[in-house]
């Protein structure tokens, strides 16, 4: 197998797994759309059916540096359900395809094609910082969407909010930026241990 279809395959496999996990919320559970899981999930799918569009046409370094944060964003979601919600959930949520597929099946194989495929030098300094745009907006979204407008979230335990760490109306403002700061910092240093990792030389 040549490694061009070994790619080819591992990043079909992503797309496939990503498409799986998503299809638990057709046609009744769009509202679910509002977890960040389900978000960095769709942005995987949507952007490596991109690259499989590209097809063997060689990638500018915008590709490259976008494909770097997709790939954090989708390793944010790996490490905060194993940390923060893995040790909370219901054996019925957690032994499911949906969660399996979503938290790490796409995480980890997204990592992997990162690791074998990514170009060396294509990051700049600041790409850490921007890349965290897409967790940014959507800790805005939520706050908006909950402290703001209480729109309530179905199943939710912590409706308005999508996940514990962002109750505010349960752990206020300081145990809110005590997970922010947190998670933010943690993405930080991820995005510069990916701009570390390919510089080095092997």
């Amino acid at each position: 197998m040549t490694k061009q279809k070994g790619l080819f395959l591992l990043r079909l496999a992503i797309i496939l797994s990503g498409i799986i996990g998503l299809a638990f919320l057709l046609p009744d559970k769009l509202y679910k759309f509002t977890y960040y899981t389900n978000i960095s999930n769709l942005l995987v799918v949507l952007f490596y059916m991109y690259l499989l569009y590209l097809g063997n046409k060689p990638y500018s370094q915008t590709i490259w540096r976008l494909k770097g944060g997709i790939t954090i964003c989708i390793t944010l979601t790996f490490l905060v359900y194993a940390i923060l919600l893995a040790p909370k959930a219901k054996p019925e949520d957690f032994y499911h395809i949906k969660n399996f597929t979503l938290h790490y099946i796409v995480p980890i194989l997204t990592i992997f094609d990162w690791l074998i495929s990514d170009k060396k030098g294509q990051y700049k300094k600041s790409d850490p910082f921007l890349w965290t745009i897409v967790p940014l907006i959507y800790c805005i979204f939520s706050l908006i969407k909950g402290f703001v407008f209480h729109i309530p979230i179905p199943e939710e335990p912590h409706s308005p909010y999508p996940y514990f760490f962002i109750n505010i109306d349960k752990y206020g403002w300081n145990g809110f930026f005590t997970y922010f700061t947190a998670i933010l910092v943690l993405y930080i240093l991820l995005g510069y241990i990916m701009v570390f990792v390919k510089r080095l030389k092997k």
